[in-house]
């Protein structure tokens, strides 16, 4: 294609590359272009040859490059002819130069400058020839320009086009001008990025690796250019004011494709100054977008089949996009797949019509199981592109739409209820299918459960209707087995259905207890339905128990809200009726009378707690017995069948028969030790059976001894301060129990035969207790209070404000012991509160006694008496004893303790007295003692030290280790050795002889609680003589006379002359000493 002509006498050429070294962004633009004319040069911008935003396939080369003139003519001329013509030209300068040399210079000189300007005029020519061919050269590359101008597309450009240039330049025109070359790429480059926010296409990376190819760069010529085309890209966008980066991303992305594995020829990070990540981040977004670009080219849906996932995994490998992005990718699509079978299936399910056609939905929902078993199974298969599987669209947008949870239950709904439609029963394919369907959904389990359930519920209440008013079901041989098999074809939870069936039942039941009573054809339908529904007996009567039971409490609460006062033979009458109307089972209607039974005794419970007086309280506990004798106790006798009479009946015979057989032990036993007493010769004397008299006196160091006051007065002002209650606990019985006790079995057994109540006769029940509604230490509380009650008598008050105490009913016993039965306390329990009673009333005694003063022989005779007036234990009485005792003991002790007065012997009698002294006294304070022991042990001038009770008994007495304690002694005594021969070899320099005795009884001691290996060395040595001798002559026994000796380290036969001298009576310092005394 031949070129546009310039205007004439113009020639167009470069006079100086274009640059495109790197350079800083912002740095200037290459260097235009001078378009030199015959008369002058001119210099003016050039006008840029290629635009940024060149639509896709169009040319960016525009402008022709003319090329006239001699370079034309140049390029015309094959290699040869301008190597000719500069041959031409040097062979003509060389001639010139050597005729001017002949004609201008002398004779001598000629032939040297002949030589010098022929040499003058070839390098001349060689210059002309050179540039000759650099304009040559210069041509080639701008009949390159407007080769690519010519073409419609630059990457038509073909590299045999490229080929004949360079033949006929004679060199690659990559080495020619690799600065064009290299501004002709980077023209390429910036055409085929797209700008803006226009997408790639995915052949832009192929194409300019041809373009490069086309060219002859090689990548390392090739990455610079990339470089600078960002510069430019960069300086375009800050002269525009933009902050978009697409283009640049753009370019970041493909001319990491174009270059692969050597992508460090366009170090963006350190020419930028970017990040890794940031360069990383355009890297994965641009080949993001062009696999998602791949995915909307196939529909925009995710086809599971080998064929394509695998052509989608070479779109994958051909973008360079990392496994992990690829699986988002895919999962995307295949979500998205997943929601237009939805959606299509969510428009068949909304549309409003009469008759709805649901199959295409079906087939929709179905469709979106099979895309997933697809995915499923070519998950991992070899060759397919990460990321496929099973899918769900939970947690997308779409499923997060509001009102979607119900649309999506809606689709399950309507695949299950259509699948039970279509197969009439719902199999293992079936159930299999939903599954897959729930997870699709992202349906729970619980979630889609309930609609599974709700929808087979449905099915199968309808199918059951069909088979009951068909009479097929009554007709059947089995019900049972027509149930079974209804349930299984539906596919119905079998505790499902036998819920249902109940459910059925329960409502039948209701509407049939409307009128409030049953008829027997009442009572045939509901045998009839129950054998047809299979409702088994105890399901039955557990309705029952809650629907006409509901009834039956009612008229219950009726009649018992009359109370002791009201409650008549009209409120137990319609009682009976409405059993017998609702049809209620004995143990039914029981179980209900004690339920409500229990709420009416608790709310007397609960009134008593509320009242101030204890007197009050004890009031509405008699309230409380009434209504069980007179309430209760009617109803519970006409709910008892004539069998449970009969056995009631025999077991009160029962136990009377063995309240007499123990009563009469009892009487035997009491008469028995009168007998015994009697041949004794009297009552027991006082300190029989009684702690000991002695040890009852406590005695704290700097006490005065006390005064013992007459017995008989000290009896007389201790029953004149006694309580009542104590009078009653203290009045005797015949078998040793507590008077009360016995009282309130006496009006027990008196009201056996029933109580006249009004105008009838009532009798105590025991069936209805508060056993299981209040704890045991509640009901025991509750009964002691009203014991007390009965013992103390009312209190009234009288004219003036004059309180008086109401003499005591002795049928308040009565009611104790019905209230025990009411409370559920056992014959033990009962026993129990009036034995502890009596230990109070036991315990008042013996402390008002011990405050008088010490506990001597006939106050011990008085509490004895009273012990065997109350009943008590003898151990029960000697554990208050000796509990009081103890008590005096710690305070007489603490008393001590804050004087400073307390001793190790007073610890050892509180201790042989049975009181924990560690917890009662520091530890620093018992090792004190015991350390003051052991010095007075080891100083007491005995010679005697018991290492068994030192060092183990006492210890253990005092709660001190033994280990610490014989590591105590063992000090003591090596500290005191020394220290006590020099103690008693002063007291015989002094003639203090006694001492000297003791001094060495005391070294004796020592030696007894740490034996020492070697003796004790003194000088003078004759002084250790004296002081055996003088201790000879004052002790006779053996035994210490050899200790001793050990002790001063004597041999046995000095130690033997020593004895000879003194029991010769040769031994002087004796003899001084007795004369001296005789003397004074």
């Amino acid at each position: 294609m031949a070129s546009r002509p310039l205007a004439p006498g113009r020639v167009m050429v470069p006079t100086k590359a274009l640059s495109f070294r790197p350079a800083r962004l912002g740095a200037q633009a290459p260097m235009p272009v001078i378009i030199r004319s015959a008369s002058h040069v001119t210099r003016r911008p050039r006008i840029a040859i290629c635009r940024a935003d060149a639509a896709v396939g169009e040319n960016p080369f525009t402008q022709p490059r003319p090329v006239q003139g001699l370079p034309a003519t140049l390029f015309g001329l094959p290699v040869a002819g301008v190597y000719a013509l500069g041959a031409a030209l040097a062979a003509a300068l060389g001639f010139g130069g050597w005729s001017l040399a002949a004609r201008l210079l002398p004779e001598s000189l000629r032939s040297v400058g002949r030589l010098v300007a022929a040499a003058i005029g070839a390098a001349l020519a060689a210059a002309v020839t050179s540039r000759l061919l650099t304009l040559r050269r210069s041509a080639a590359v701008a009949q390159l320009h407007n080769l690519l101008v010519s073409l419609p597309r630059a990457s038509d450009l073909t590299r045999d086009q490229v080929a004949a240039l360079e033949a006929q330049a004679g060199a690659p025109l990559a080495a020619i001008d690799p600065e064009a070359v290299k501004s002709l790429y980077g023209t390429f480059i910036e055409a085929t990025i797209p700008a803006g926010d226009a997408p790639l296409r995915g052949d832009e990376h192929t194409r300019i690796s041809a373009f490069k190819q086309t060219l002859g760069l090689d990548d390392e010529a090739a990455g610079p250019v990339h470089v600078d085309v960002g510069r430019r890209i960069l300086r375009g966008r800050l002269e525009a004011g933009s902050r978009r980066e697409d283009a640049f991303q753009k370019l970041i992305y493909v001319s990491y494709l174009v270059f692969a594995e050597r992508s460090y020829l366009t170090p963006w990070a350190r020419a930028f100054g970017l990040t890794d990540a940031q360069v990383y981040v355009a890297r994965r977004d641009n080949a993001r977008a062009l696999f998602q670009a791949a995915l909307a080219a196939r529909g925009g849906v995710l086809v599971p089949t080998q064929e394509a996932l695998t052509s989608l995994r070479e779109v994958k490998e051909s973008v360079r996009l990392a496994d992990e992005e690829a699986e988002g990718v895919v999962r995307e699509a295949a979500r998205a797949t997943l929601q237009g079978f939805f959606d299509r299936a969510l428009s068949v399910v909304k549309r409003r019509a009469r008759q709805r056609d649901l199959a295409e939905a079906v087939a929709e929902l179905r469709g979106a199981v099979e895309f997933n078993r697809a995915l499923a199974r070519l998950a991992g298969a070899p060759g397919v592109v990460p990321g496929v599987g099973p899918t769900s669209v939970a947690g997308s947008e779409w499923a997060a739409a509001e009102g979607r949870g119900r649309d999506l239950r809606d689709l399950f709904r309507t695949f299950v209820e259509e699948g039970l439609a279509r197969d009439g029963a719902y199999g293992a394919a079936e159930t299999r299918d939903a599954a897959d369907l729930r997870s699709a959904l992202g349906l729970g389990p619980k979630e889609a459960a309930g609609v599974e359930e709700e929808v087979k519920e449905r099915v199968y209440r309808r199918r059951l209707r069909e088979e009951v008013t068909s009479g097929r079901l009554d007709a059947a041989p089995s019900p049972a087995a027509v149930l079974g098999d209804l349930v299984e074809r539906v596919g119905f939870d079998p505790g499902a259905a036998a819920a249902l069936h109940a459910g059925l039942y329960r409502q039948k039941l209701a509407a049939l207890l409307e009128k409030r009573a049953l008829s027997d054809a009442d009572a045939g339908e509901l045998d009839r339905l129950q054998r047809l529904l299979c409702v088994p007996a105890a399901d039955r009567d557990a309705l029952h128990a809650e629907l006409a039971g509901g009834i039956y409490s009612q008229t219950l609460d009726k009649a018992l809200a009359a109370g002791a006062e009201g409650f008549g033979l009209r409120e137990r009458g319609a009682v009976r009726e409405a059993r017998r109307d609702l049809r209620l089972d004995l143990s039914v209607a029981r179980r209900l009378l004690a339920a409500a039974g229990r709420r009416h005794l608790l709310q007397f419970i609960t009134n008593a707690r509320k009242t101030k007086s204890r007197v009050d309280g004890a009031k509405e506990l008699k309230r409380m017995v009434l209504f069980s004798s007179v309430v209760l106790a009617p109803l519970v006798d006409d709910l008892r069948s004539p069998e449970e009479r009969t056995a009631a009946r025999e077991a009160e015979e029962r136990e009377r028969r063995v309240q007499e057989m123990v009563a009469k032990m009892q009487r035997d036993k009491a008469e028995e030790a009168r007998r015994q007493a009697v041949a004794a010769g009297g009552e027991k004397t006082a300190e029989e059976g009684v702690v000991d008299v002695e040890a009852a006196e406590v005695k704290t160091p700097g006490d005065e001894p006390e005064k013992a006051a007459d017995a008989g007065m000290e009896e007389a002002v201790a029953a004149e301060k006694a309580e009542p209650v104590v009078a009653e606990a203290t009045e005797s019985t015949a078998d040793g129990a507590p008077s009360s006790l016995k009282k309130a079995q006496a009006a027990a057994d008196s009201r056996k035969a029933g109580e006249k109540v009004g105008d009838q006769i009532v009798y105590a029940q025991k069936d209805i207790t508060l056993a299981d509604d209040l704890d045991l230490r509640d009901r025991l509380d509750v009964y002691r209070n009203f014991l007390l009650y009965c013992m103390t008598g009312d209190v009234s008050s009288g004219p003036m404000g004059v309180t008086m105490v109401i003499e005591r009913d002795e049928s308040e016993f009565a009611r104790l012991a019905q209230l025990g039965d009411v409370l559920g306390l056992t014959q033990v329990e009962v026993a129990t509160v009036h034995s502890d009673l009596a230990e109070q009333a036991f315990k008042s005694q013996v402390q008002q006694v011990m405050g008088e003063g010490a506990l001597t022989p006939d106050r011990l005779a008085g509490l004895e008496a009273v012990r065997q007036r109350m009943g008590l234990p003898k151990e029960t009485a000697d554990k208050v004893l000796k509990g009081f005792q103890n008590q005096k003991l710690i305070a007489g002790m603490q008393a001590a303790k804050a004087q400073g007065q307390l001793t190790l012997p007073f610890l050892l009698e509180l201790k042989e007295a049975g009181v924990d002294v560690a917890s009662l006294t520091s530890a620093d304070l018992r090792l004190q003692l015991y350390r003051q022991e052991a010095i007075a042990r080891l100083t007491d001038g005995t010679g005697e030290f018991a290492t068994d009770r030192i060092v183990e008994e006492l210890p253990a007495a005092l709660g001190i280790e033994v280990g610490k304690a014989r590591k105590l002694v063992q000090e003591l005594a090596r500290d005191r050795r020394r220290t006590t021969l020099v103690q008693a070899v002063s007291f015989l320099r002094q003639k203090k002889y006694d001492d000297t005795v003791k001094a060495l009884n005391n070294l004796l001691a020592v030696e007894k609680a740490a034996p020492s290996d070697a003796p004790l060395s003194w000088s003078p040595a004759e002084e250790l003589a004296d002081l055996y001798s003088l201790y000879v002559s004052k002790e006779s026994a053996e035994e210490k006379r050899a200790g001793v000796q050990v002790c001063l380290g004597l041999a046995d036969g000095d130690a033997a002359g020593l004895r000879a001298v003194v029991e010769a009576g040769n031994f002087k310092l004796g003899q001084e000493t007795e004369s001296e005394a005789a003397f004074f």
